[in-house]
């Protein structure tokens, strides 16, 4: 038969065809929640056999948490937030006992949700299997439940494995909440170098169902609350040596963030009910800042940390703004010293987990695209657009001809008017893509210039950047005779469509990004009211100064006393 599946809110269909036998058993499973299938297979005769390759995730984008290919041959940066400490080996995640410590974690960077509005019960479920080869002198941890990719993995729930004797004692623990402290605690113990099959099933109630070697140890209707809703990784308290394989760990995920949509002008500030920026600091060329100037956001000498982010998240959207203006070449003095330099990048980020941030946390925790020109001789004769996580580079695309809008022969038109660009980043279904075309050219003259499919999307804020050389850096090239490059472009007409179906989006009001104007000090002579209360018979009650004398005005009166002293032929009188 064929069955198209809907989840909730948004609509995900995909065909799966399945025999009438097997119908009832797939309905339940999706029930359950085994919404992603991110292996060929799941403990078959465990929960139930195979699981349906479906998918609910913002864009309809298939999500990994654990498979084995993300440890196959290397550890990626875009899809863990890890120690460096922690290696792969043979298709194994490997923690080492002489070269990790407390500190020493891997955690996936995929966020499991909490779908019970969707009719889907489970949170997070998998299979992992974990060697101990040598005694383990703390706990070790399958975290769930963390409130960020980069949290500590003791820090929501985790089932621990400890020491006891000489075997090795395994349960659950609650780090956090009403609940914390031990959930579960074995009465079965494992030895050392021995695999230790867990398969785990954490429902959004809270419930848990654990079986270790095909044993049951907790049963999901039981009334022990674990952490749901998060994200999962391996860590733990003391080094150890400690081997992670067979690995397939699948999430209920579905980021759909409630957003808006708005197009912001810069004509009069910018609405800062939406819009965050941060100005530059410490950078070599002044002023360094990103400051709203003339009806456009300016983005003068910035180097590390100057950006504007929202202040909310999106998932699928699209993005287009203008560039009417980019330091192509950089400006020299009559001597010959650089005093503008040339544009080095302009970067975009997406998912980001923080709206104050830098530049450099912006690579490591969200995915970072950037357009990059190639100067020679103060000209830039290409560009390229890359994709980072925690600067490991996914994809790079160079770009020619007249869609490179950095060189100096396409950014100016044949009366010597600089072009305004037109930009357009779009995140969909997971795919990321970039594309330029030039003002007054019609929408589909967009020319796509770079493409890259995630196989997730990712959810977060959403930040412009620019970046150059900071202080120390120019100095150096400055003695070694090679140029420095900053960030010097402007922008405006900044626009961003939520693209989620379904999505929610409000009307986040305006709130204006421009201090409030004070009143200009009125500065009042009053020296002839002064000289009436010194010299006066009858001074005024009150005042200028509340009815007190000023210290000008008690200056005033020892020196006009002084002067009737004189008067008197010097006697003090």
């Amino acid at each position: 038969m064929e069955m198209r599946l809907t989840y909730g809110m948004r609509l995900q269909s995909r065909s799966v065809r399945v025999d009438d036998e097997k119908g009832k058993s797939m309905k339940k499973m999706i029930k359950k929640g085994l919404l992603l299938t991110l292996g060929l297979s799941f403990c078959a005769g465990v929960f139930g056999g195979a699981l349906p390759l479906t998918v609910a995730h913002a864009g309809k984008s298939e999500q990994k948490v654990v498979t084995s290919d993300m440890y196959a041959e290397e550890l990626s940066n875009q899809k863990w937030y890890k120690t460096r400490d922690i290696s792969c080996s043979d298709g194994k995640i490997v923690f080492a006992k002489n070269r990790t410590d407390e500190s020493s974690q891997i955690v996936s960077v995929v966020l499991a949700n909490d779908l019970r509005d969707m009719d889907i019960d489970t949170c997070i479920n998998g299979t992992v299997t974990v060697k101990v080869n040598e005694t383990l002198g703390g706990e070790f941890y399958i975290g769930f439940g963390l409130e960020r990719p980069y949290s500590e993995v003791n820090t929501a729930s985790a089932i621990c494995l400890y020491n006891d004797g000489d075997t090795i004692g395994l349960k659950v623990e609650n780090f956090v909440g009403e609940d914390m402290g031990t959930v579960y605690t074995a009465e079965t113990t494992y030895g050392y170098g021995e695999e230790i099959v867990i398969n785990f099933d954490v429902f959004s109630v809270g419930t848990m169902l654990l079986k270790v070697n095909g044993e049951s140890m907790m049963d999901h209707d039981n009334e022990k609350l674990v952490c749901t809703n998060g994200y999962f990784g391996f860590g733990q308290s003391a080094g150890s040596s400690v081997e992670i394989y067979n690995a397939e760990v699948r999430a209920a995920t579905y980021d759909t963030p409630t957003n808006t949509n708005f197009t912001e002008t810069f004509s009069d500030g910018f609405n800062a009910a939406i819009l965050y920026s941060e100005g530059g600091s410490g950078g070599y060329y002044a002023p360094e800042n990103v400051v709203c100037e003339d009806g456009v956001l300016k983005f003068n000498n910035v180097t590390m940390t100057g950006y504007i982010s929202t202040k909310y998240e999106y998932s699928n959207f699209t993005m287009t703004y203008d560039v009417p203006h980019i330091q192509r070449e950089a400006i020299t003095d009559d001597k010959g010293n650089v005093i503008t330099p040339a544009t080095n990048w302009m970067g975009v980020s997406i998912g980001c987990s923080s709206i104050k941030t830098n530049s450099s946390v912006a690579v490591a925790q969200s995915l970072f695209f950037y357009m990059m020109p190639t100067y020679v001789s103060g000209n830039a004769v290409s560009f390229s657009c890359v994709l980072l996580n925690n600067y490991s580079t996914l994809k790079m695309a160079s770009v020619s001809g007249d869609k490179n809008f950095f060189a100096l022969e396409n950014g100016y038109d044949g009366e010597g008017n600089e072009r305004t660009v037109n930009l357009k980043v779009q995140m969909l279904d997971g795919v990321l893509q970039a594309f330029v075309k030039y003002e007054g050219e019609p929408e589909n003259r967009y020319a796509k210039i770079f493409e890259y499919n995630l196989g997730y999307t990712p959810m977060g804020y959403v930040q412009i950047w620019g970046y150059g050389d900071d202080f120390s850096y120019v100095q150096n090239n400055i003695a070694n005779g090679r140029e420095s490059y900053c960030a010097n472009f402007w922008i405006d007409n900044l626009k961003i469509e939520n693209k989620d179906e379904n999505g929610v989006t409000i009307d986040a009001g305006y709130q204006s990004s421009k201090l409030p104007e004070q009143s200009d000090f009125v500065y009042v002579d009053e020296w002839d009211n002064r000289a009436e209360t010194i010299f006066g018979a009858n001074p005024p009650e009150t005042s200028g100064c509340g009815g007190s004398l000023s210290v000008g005005s008690a200056m005033l009166a020892f020196f006009a006393c002084g002067v009737a002293l004189i008067k008197k032929g010097g006697k003090e009188e």
